[in-house]
């Protein structure tokens, strides 16, 4: 993708409320929602629909990956969900948890309490944790859950209907995953739109990074990239030779002021690659209120617009 005909506009937002604002997109964009939810990740996609008779509620592909932390992202989460307009008991076709950490599925316990989930995707992972008992009850009882994904080869698409110009692929999911780390069988997607692309990489490290490396090459390559585990640099995570190939414009960090995240390390390649960050957290390493940062990108396929703001009341 040439850079130069994408058309990047940041707008700052910050403290206004979302009730007040257009988040949904319009018929012909893709929308995808960074919620802060604290430390953790928890990203809404909606996918551009057609808006005729035969989609009576106009309304694209519902997606969402991740929940944040049910101790404390669950509330921002739901309440952010409300204010798009999602009502108790509508419908979000996908869930796709990356992982089973508990900052990343816990929050989906009440997803599925407040909505209908039609369908969940997992990688396979098994954690011994109660709330990972939870969410794969949840997620057997209330949609059809895809358990053990396929890699690499398989595009999402096989299992999303998301639209003749929307292509989503699952880069990894593993049962097994190197080093035998939840974090490395996250399920990391790349999302495109026409010319603009997101590559989602759950809590995926370094050697994930070194796997896709070696399998897709240049074809990593994306607008945005939502760093993998938090912005660390944990087992060489976010290396310069990973986002040398990525070359994204923008990176987000999802993150909640805590273990250190991001790492400075990851901060200076960053800023040597001359990608621009946006983030869930606070940037002065001090207090972060989740709910404060959310990030909302809504693109037409050729221009990406990126707002932030509050949704505290």
């Amino acid at each position: 993708m040439n850079a130069t005909t994408v058309l990047i506009v940041l707008i700052s937002m910050v403290g206004v409320t979302a009730s007040a604002q257009p988040l949904n997109g319009a018929a012909d964009e893709l929308t995808v929602h960074f919620i802060d939810v604290g430390q953790g990740d928890c990203i809404y996609i909606t996918t551009p629909y057609i808006s005729d008779a035969s989609n009576p509620q106009k309304r694209g592909i519902r997606i969402l990956i991740d929940g944040g932390d049910g101790r404390r992202g669950d509330t921002f989460a739901l309440r952010y969900l409300s204010r798009l307009g999602l009502r108790p008991a509508d419908t979000i076709d996908y869930v796709i948890a990356t992982h089973p950490d508990g900052d990343h599925i816990g929050g989906l316990l009440a997803i599925y309490d407040r909505y209908h989930v039609t369908n969940t995707l997992y990688a396979g992972f098994v954690n011994t944790t109660a709330t990972y008992d939870s969410f794969i009850k949840l997620a057997r009882d209330d949609s059809r859950l895809w358990y053990g994904l396929k890699s690499g080869e398989e595009t999402l698409g096989e299992y999303l209907p998301l639209g003749d110009e929307v292509e989503a692929r699952i880069l990894n999911a593993e049962s097994k995953p190197i080093g035998k780390k939840s974090n490395n069988s996250s399920i990391v997607l790349r999302l495109a739109y026409r010319s603009i692309s997101f590559l989602l990489m759950g809590d995926a490290q370094g050697p994930v990074e070194e796997k896709l490396i070696a399998k897709f090459g240049s074809a990593l390559r994306s607008t945005v990239i939502k760093l993998g585990h938090h912005g660390s640099s944990t087992d060489g995570t976010s290396g310069a030779e990973f986002l040398g190939l990525v070359r994204p414009q923008f990176a987000v960090i999802s993150a909640g002021c805590m273990y250190g995240h991001p790492n400075v390390a990851t901060g200076n390649r960053l800023w040597n690659q001359r990608v621009n960050v946006v983030r869930t957290d606070c940037e002065d390493g001090t207090v972060e209120t989740p709910g404060d940062d959310n990030i909302v990108m809504t693109t037409n396929g050729t221009q990406l617009e990126i707002r932030q703001f509050s949704i505290r009341d």
